[in-house]
């Protein structure tokens, strides 16, 4: 019988297939999955027929390389190149997922948005690939600081955002400010010499049944504005007031 030379046929779902097919005698295509069982793994394509014998015959394909390189073309787009860290695009689909999902369930949800201070003048005095060590070193210290269930990402230049499921504004300032403290006690040794670095962060807590992504982003980006123009290496969270409106 089929199942005992390929006894992972029935969890890989196929098995249906071919007594399906049997029945009908309409051929069928079935998609790519991945295949196991004691002897091989992969993914396979296959293509289900039935023969005026009445004998089912289904031809694959090994489509396991084509998988892996599909894999890592869409691991490339959603990761920052320099940091290793999920990009814009992969943290606002994180975002707005995550923002759905404590809207339907009544969670909660808190964002950050922080840039570095002064990122030019550590360019221009140290050189731009300072200023990438610098870069990378910041977002390595905010994974290890964060709890696994939260994700930080590179939304572009010296700007970064971390999306806090579950947490209300108190808990993400002490995120923030353990994060905050976290950069300001680094050090990075370049080439050029030490390098130092402090960051402004803004929070902002979503507000059930009236936040949205470009809210969340514009009022995160503007408290982190604020905390720049109170002076820099700081964190501002978003009041409640500044909640209401569109949001």
């Amino acid at each position: 019988e089929v199942r005992e030379v390929f006894p992972g046929i029935a969890d890989f779902g196929l098995f249906e297939v071919l007594q399906r097919v049997y029945a009908t005698g309409k051929a069928e295509h079935f998609s790519a999955g991945e295949y196991k069982d004691d002897r091989v793994e992969g993914w396979r394509e296959n293509f289900t027929y039935k023969l005026s014998s009445d004998e089912v015959v289904t031809i694959y394909n090994d489509v396991t390389d084509r998988k892996r390189m599909e894999d890592e073309l869409n691991h490339f787009a959603s990761i920052d190149f320099l940091t290793g860290i999920p990009n814009r695009r992969q943290l606002m689909e994180t975002l707005d997922r995550e923002l759905n999902r404590a809207q339907r369930y009544g969670r909660t949800l808190s964002f950050l948005m922080f840039d570095l201070d002064h990122f030019k003048s550590i360019n221009d005095r140290y050189g731009h690939e300072a200023g990438d060590k610098v870069l990378q070193s910041v977002a390595k210290s905010c994974k290890n600081t964060l709890r696994k269930v939260d994700e930080v990402g590179r939304i572009g230049g010296e700007e970064f955002a971390v999306i806090l499921p579950d947490t209300r504004s108190e808990g993400a300032m002490e995120v923030a400010e353990r994060l905050r403290c976290q950069v300001e006690n680094l050090v990075v040794a370049t080439e050029s010499g030490d390098v130092s670095v402090t960051i402004s962060i803004g929070v902002v807590e979503a507000s059930y049944g009236k936040s949205d992504l470009a809210c969340l982003m514009r009022k995160a980006d503007d408290a982190m504005y604020a905390a720049k123009h109170e002076g820099r290496n700081r964190t501002v969270v978003a009041t409640e007031d500044e909640h209401q409106g569109s949001c």
